[in-house]
């Protein structure tokens, strides 16, 4: 009877031994070698401008590890060159001075963007307007249940559509350039002029406050905001801003 128990008892322990070590095993995301690089855009981030890259869980949450790199020309273009990350996600910030496109000159002001991104699909990570305003969107997402992947295309759908831009959603934001010369490239120019539109540096980054936190929980923006965006959409001059941007 003494053995039959000694048995059990050893059974039970090697089942738990072995349960606890899955369960570390799952902890443990083994190390991935990525080369992201990108630009960043309000207009383009002035050269020496600071990009921060966090690595995140599976959550979303910071693990701890992050890295810093600037902008290396006045066309916004960075690279962290290669770097070991543990998980897919990381959020890019850049913080910095910007080339105002409405007005043709820099900023007086420093702006700061952010882009929450999957490198496991994705290492050429262009930081702009879009990816900034959707950020808080896909983390509210992602707490309601959804997938990343679900999540992101959800927000980027529903924020395009507040502009009237909805049948360029199909690209995620964070391939936009706007010196790239495509349709999705004129897309980023019309939002981000709307935004700068007749606003100081200081009204843009409270502007842009207001617009992530009424997209965050509703996926859309408040008809006084859209009556804002369709007034001043009308007093852009496209002329103008195209030819500040090719200057």
């Amino acid at each position: 009877m003494k053995k039959f128990t000694l048995f059990l008892t050893l059974i039970s322990f090697l089942f738990v031994a072995s349960c606890s070590d899955k369960e570390d095993e799952e902890l443990i995301t083994p190390k991935s070698s990525v080369e992201i690089k990108g630009k960043v855009e309000k207009g383009p981030f002035v050269k020496g401008s600071e990009v921060k890259l966090y690595e995140l869980d599976n959550s979303l949450k910071q693990t701890g590890v992050n890295y810093t790199t600037r902008i290396i020309s006045n066309e916004g273009d960075f690279d962290f060159g290669e770097l070991e990350v543990s998980s897919s996600y990381v959020l890019l910030t850049a913080d910095g001075y910007y080339f105002n496109e409405v007005r043709g000159e820099l900023s007086e002001g420093q702006l700061s963007l952010d882009a929450l991104v999957d490198v496991s699909k994705q290492q050429d990570i262009n930081v702009n307007i879009l990816t900034h305003l959707k950020k808080e969107r896909i983390l509210t997402l992602i707490k309601e249940g959804k997938s990343f992947k679900d999540a992101n295309r959800q927000a980027q759908q529903e924020l395009l559509t507040c502009f009237a831009l909805q049948e360029y959603a199909d690209k995620d934001a964070s391939t936009y350039s706007i010196t790239a010369g495509t349709d999705e490239a004129a897309a980023l120019i019309v939002i981000s002029s709307i935004v700068l539109e007749d606003r100081s540096d200081a009204e843009v980054t409270e502007y842009l406050m207001r617009l992530s936190e009424e997209f965050k929980n509703t996926g859309t923006f408040s008809d006084e905001v859209k009556a804002e965006i369709r007034e001043k959409s009308m007093q852009l001059s496209f002329e103008s801003i195209e030819d500040h941007i090719i200057e």
